[in-house]
């Protein structure tokens, strides 16, 4: 499969390289940088993208302005892909109204898309390339060995295009079981996660927040699962990336407002008033059992 990474910065370049270092052998991943500073509307995309542009099936697109997002279908058409995926880890590079004109000029050329909100939310669909690009990356997958009370191993079954579940797997042996999805979601933001610490409105949370929630979710079912080797086994066998937002631990569908409700309930309301630019890390105040990144409730 050959993948088309279009970037604007530090944010995308981190991406690009996990998944040019862990992807399959036979994956050619290019990559195509963009001009850090774009026009939000751009008339004629021809003065900022070289000619002709790389070829390649899936167009992955990590803007980190409106003007980058702009760009995805006239990047799409130059280069052939069939398929694009939009990373969504920041609101204001790619808000809603501009995603549905994206959306509508794709649907025009005949590109299937999935704008992943945030791109570690990814579990394929709706194109055989977006498919095959989430049997690797997207929502992580983990699979635990326990000794006791404590993580003796873990495999990462699914990493995060970022990479950020690879390095939180590799600091969960020793912790103590009932410990592993707290600490692992707090390693998380020290990898550290490049999405936006801006609140988003209808999620009334953060998408680094929810970035969070999700790696710690990942780390409860695979300890779920632990529990059953034997089932845990055979699902490993069958895993593909097929039926998007599944809970891991019961099957049951989960939007990004569901899982933050839920975590929310451990942790307490959302910070409020603290946004800031991508990358920034939220003070750790949770109090015990709460979530790592939270604040007490009732907290400033």
């Amino acid at each position: 499969m050959r993948i088309l990474v279009s970037v604007q910065g530090k944010y995308g370049e981190r991406i690009a390289s996990n998944l040019r270092e862990n992807g399959p052998a036979g994956w050619e991943v290019e990559v195509l940088p963009l001009p850090a500073r774009l026009p939000a509307v751009i008339d004629d995309p021809s003065g900022f993208l070289p000619s002709p542009l790389p070829r390649a099936d899936l167009l992955i697109s990590l803007h980190e302005s409106p003007g980058g997002a702009d760009l995805i279908p006239d990047i799409a058409q130059g280069c052939g892909a069939r398929a694009v995926l939009a990373a969504v880890d920041d609101q204001a590079a790619c808000p809603p109204g501009l995603a549905n004109q994206i959306r509508r000029r794709l649907d025009r050329m005949g590109v299937a898309y999935s704008f992943s909100r945030p791109l570690c939310s990814f579990e394929g669909g709706p194109h055989e390339l977006l498919e095959a690009f989430a049997a690797r990356f997207g929502r992580p997958i983990l699979s635990f060995g326990r000794d006791g009370d404590r993580v003796l191993s873990v495999e990462v079954l699914r990493d995060a295009p970022c990479g950020s579940a690879r390095f939180v797997a590799s600091v969960l042996p020793g912790v103590r079981v009932q410990e592993a999805a707290e600490r692992g979601a707090l390693r998380h933001h020290h990898h550290p996660c490049l999405a936006s610490m801006e609140i988003v409105t209808d999620l009334n949370d953060t998408l680094m927040h929810l970035s969070g929630y999700i790696v710690r979710a990942a780390i409860q079912a695979g300890l779920k699962k632990s529990s059953n080797p034997l089932a845990w086994d055979g699902f490993r066998k069958r895993i593909r990336p097929a039926g998007i937002d599944r809970d891991m631990e019961n099957g049951r569908k989960v939007t990004p407002d569901q899982l933050i409700a839920e975590m929310h309930k451990d942790g307490g309301p959302a910070r409020r008033g603290r946004g800031g630019p991508r990358g920034h890390q939220d003070p750790v105040s949770g109090p015990a059992g709460a979530s790592a990144f939270l604040p007490r409730p009732g907290g400033p």
